[in-house]
């Protein structure tokens, strides 16, 4: 399998199956270091955040070395509606 060259917004697949929607890579103020800003597309309102190193990743599955990450298609990209909402 190829390397991602480029992480763009759209779809990919996780090494366990699980496919996620991209939404940006964004810039940490503080490290000066990528990370990828996605959701899996079961709870698309739960975003995750992942240092891009760890998204490029190879890792080990079931004696197999695959990408932590592979993308099936360009997409766009819909952000669903957050609650913002301070509770106190």
């Amino acid at each position: 399998m190829r390397p991602i060259d480029k992480i763009i917004p759209g779809h990919y697949r996780r090494f366990d199956g699980v496919e996620v929607q991209v939404i940006c890579v964004a810039r940490h103020t503080e490290g000066d270091y990528s990370l990828v800003i996605w959701s899996a597309m079961t709870q698309p309102a739960d975003w995750q955040a992942s240092p891009e190193g760890v998204f490029r990743e190879t890792i080990t599955s079931g004696g197999r070395q695959l990408p932590r990450f592979q993308r099936i298609e360009e997409a766009v990209v819909v952000i669903p509606e957050q609650d913002n909402q301070v509770r106190t």
